[in-house]
């Protein structure tokens, strides 16, 4: 990626063209600080198509598995929970809610 302050963009304007044309993208900085307002793109760029959520593999599968617990249904919670426990991870938390699905396998500090 090329950066460029706004006047140096102004200057090079049609330079800048030609290489967003030949697939570069180009970042317009601005101020003292040179903060990023502007990124040029090839219009013609593959965005990844993106996926929904934090869970992928055999976690959404361990996701569907875990019961709800009465005292702790906190999503978020949940989804590290089932991350650690599909990779073999151990959590640190020092909540005691967390500390009721070792009997699922999770391993956990604190």
């Amino acid at each position: 990626m090329t950066r460029m302050s706004v006047g140096e963009f102004k200057a090079r304007f049609s330079e800048a063209l030609e290489l967003v044309k030949n697939g570069e993208e180009v970042e317009v900085l601005y101020g003292r600080a040179k903060k990023p307002i502007a990124r040029l793109v090839p219009s013609n760029l593959k965005r990844r198509a993106g996926i929904l959520g934090l869970l992928e593999g055999e976690a959404t599968f361990y996701i569907s598995r875990l019961p709800l617990k009465e005292d702790h249904r906190d999503p978020f919670d949940r989804m590290l929970i089932c991350q650690a426990i599909s990779r073999n991870l151990t959590l640190l938390s020092s909540d005691r809610k967390i500390e009721q699905y070792r009997e699922h396998g999770l391993s956990l500090i604190w």
